[in-house]
């Protein structure tokens, strides 16, 4: 497999100002698709706050983190910030204009998540920065498995954005006791290898 050469693209125009898209964004874009989200809740005294979060599972994953939070901080650096709750890290940032924009050409909380077309049709460095993202959340298992998702569609763009890569993937649906799932999975050593580099 050869990939496909792709060219320079930027994040869609927003109302806020907006980092570069390079392969830092994309890695974060990724891992955002995997563990964040973005909300809105009342707080007493301060009214209706929005909020965009990524949850780690433990403070083991420290160095993960701070990389997101270093890339969050990006796109909004004084309402960036990292706290502990019940030994996992969070990484947070109040900004409503930056949920809105998150919500609109990231990731919406009530539609099914697609690979976005800035990144589909960015260059391979970018592409691969977005995978992983959502490997180095997602997967720390051999096989690596880059996407397990409730989402079919999903499931296929990211099958189809490694191939643009060069890289090999297997698709597979199976059941849980709860629902459907859809796994992207890598198996070649190879494969493994062009990730990881």
């Amino acid at each position: 497999r050869i990939s496909l050469d792709g060219e320079k693209t930027e994040l869609p125009m927003g109302n806020i100002q907006l980092p570069e898209l390079d392969s830092g964004i994309a890695w974060f874009i990724g891992l955002f698709h995997s563990i964040g989200h973005t909300f809105y809740h009342n707080e007493p005294n301060f009214g209706l706050i929005a909020k965009i979060e990524l949850l780690f599972n433990s403070q083991d994953e420290s160095i993960l983190s701070e990389k997101a939070l270093s890339q969050l901080k990006r796109f909004d650096s004084k309402q960036s910030y990292q706290y502990i709750v019940n030994n996992k890290d969070v990484i947070s940032c109040k900004s409503t204009q930056l949920v809105q924009y998150f919500d609109r050409f990231v990731k919406n909380p009530i539609s099914e998540i697609r690979v976005p077309d800035y990144i589909k049709n960015s260059t391979v460095d970018v592409r691969l920065a977005y995978i992983a993202g959502l490997i180095d959340k997602g997967s720390l298992y051999k096989p690596i498995y880059i996407v397990n998702t409730v989402y079919e569609n999903f499931a296929h763009d990211i099958q189809n954005l490694l191939y643009t890569c060069g890289i090999e993937s297997t698709f597979r649906k199976y059941s849980d006791s709860r629902r459907v799932l859809f796994q992207v999975i890598l198996f070649s050593e190879r494969s493994q290898r062009l990730i990881s580099e």
